[in-house]
């Protein structure tokens, strides 16, 4: 039975990297904007509903107004899934969706109308292409069926997933109903910035091929029985965001009022208390210092930690480096994958990130060591360190892990519980 079309068309992408103030679907080609390609041919699949998701600004719906065209807003812009999301909110819940770019005016009717009936299978169908270059494209990974096993983008590809040559075009289809469900699944805890990144289209909880999350609502039974290192840095985010980008420039030079502002967009009426708190843990610290330690809360690994713990079967040691580095200096305290190469006893090998000094290979030794012992034994415990316990629900030992290293139970313990006292905050 052929079920219901309709089109979602994502055209909020900004003109940046075409280095223009133009919305990057009205420059144009052939005479005409990219949009009005893509709109061509979608109108000639006779769908029943055509929605375009747009940005901020009303340029896009000026040029086309066309009476048969429903708009949807994204703004701020939080990356395709979060668009596709927009969109479904203005279209009828059943049938099939189609999702297309208004900058990529290239695919054919005939191809469209493939990735569509397969879609009416009840299938997720993608539209991919073989490139002689596919740097800076998503590979699709196959399984030795040659289902589709995953999208990985390039810069999280393996070597050999690099090797591959078949993209992701962003096309795809798929019953209005999967979307739904898939989207309801989709977060944006760990992308970008410590959390608050685009909402992607990514892998989900769909009860069949991944049915369940595998640390919620509980640790998960497969490794019960082995023994974790649980972690985090003390500003996970500055990772992400160069002192010296334009976009995130200001967040290194905040000043009192401007920690409020910033802390009160995430955290509402909490921000003085998360500030008072923080303020106890590290009266030294400037208010940019402040904000990046807030802002990455490791909500997620306190939640591991725990439900690990809740199973009884084998244990869990927290960590929290607060180690800094010396690089950029030193804006970035704490960041990101900053005890990597001390776990591996490189830091000679990473100037880059950790800089030089006689002070980072006492630090590589006695981190790497007692990494070491973890992987031989399923203990963290050396001579090299002060004694590690495993972590429980009621001293919440954590190992804080510095050029001198001293073992905290429950540390920031005020902002613990703030944190767990915020509506979904303790998963930031």
């Amino acid at each position: 039975m052929k079920l219901p079309l309709q089109i979602a068309i994502l055209a909020a992408g900004k003109g940046k990297r075409m280095h223009s103030a133009l919305p990057k679907v009205l420059h144009p080609l052939g005479g005409k904007p990219l949009l009005a390609h893509v709109l061509a041919t979608a109108r000639a699949m006779t769908p029943r509903m055509i929605c375009i998701v747009e940005g901020a600004g009303d340029a896009v719906r000026k040029r086309f107004p066309d009476p048969d065209l429903n708009w949807a807003r994204q703004d701020p812009p939080r990356g395709t899934g979060d668009a596709l999301r927009c969109a479904l909110a203005a279209l009828p819940p059943d049938g099939v969706t189609l999702v297309m770019f208004g900058a990529d005016p290239l695919a054919r009717e005939a191809t469209l109308r493939e990735v569509v009936e397969h879609a009416e299978r009840g299938a997720l169908s993608l539209l991919t292409i073989d490139l002689d270059d596919p740097s800076g494209y998503g590979r699709i990974v196959r399984s030795a069926d040659g289902s589709v096993a995953a999208i990985v983008e390039h810069k999280d590809a393996t070597l050999e997933q690099q090797a591959i040559r078949e993209i992701n075009t962003g096309v795809m289809a798929a019953p209005t109903t999967a979307f739904a469900h898939w989207l309801a699944a989709i977060d944006n805890r760990g992308q970008g910035a410590a959390g608050g990144g685009p909402f992607v289209l990514a892998p989900v909880v769909d009860g069949r091929d991944l049915p369940r999350d595998p640390w919620d609502p509980t640790a998960p039974e497969i490794s019960a029985d082995v023994p974790v290192i649980i972690g985090s840095v003390n500003t996970e985010g500055t990772f992400f965001m160069p002192p010296d980008s334009p976009q995130f420039a200001p967040l290194y030079s905040l000043d009192d009022a401007g920690l409020k502002a910033q802390l009160t967009q995430r955290y509402g009426d909490a921000a003085e208390k998360l500030i008072e708190a923080y303020r106890k843990e590290a009266p030294e610290a400037n208010p940019s210092k402040l904000f990046f330690m807030a802002a990455a809360f490791p909500g997620d690994a306190i939640k591991q930690a725990e439900r690990k713990f809740a199973q009884a079967k084998a244990p869990a040691y927290m960590y929290l480096f607060t180690w800094e580095t010396p690089v950029e200096e030193g804006r970035r305290h704490s960041p990101h994958t900053i005890e990597l190469p001390f776990v591996f006893d490189n830091p000679q090998e990473q100037p880059d990130e950790v800089g030089n000094g006689p002070d980072l290979q006492p630090l590589a030794d006695r981190v790497s060591g007692v990494w070491t012992a973890f992987a031989r034994t399923g203990s963290p415990n050396t001579s090299l360190t002060p004694k590690w316990p495993a972590y429980n629900t009621d001293q919440r030992a954590t190992m804080i892990i510095n050029d001198e290293w001293k073992v905290a139970n429950d540390p920031r313990h005020e902002v613990r519980l703030l944190m767990q006292s915020l509506k979904g905050a303790a998963a930031s």
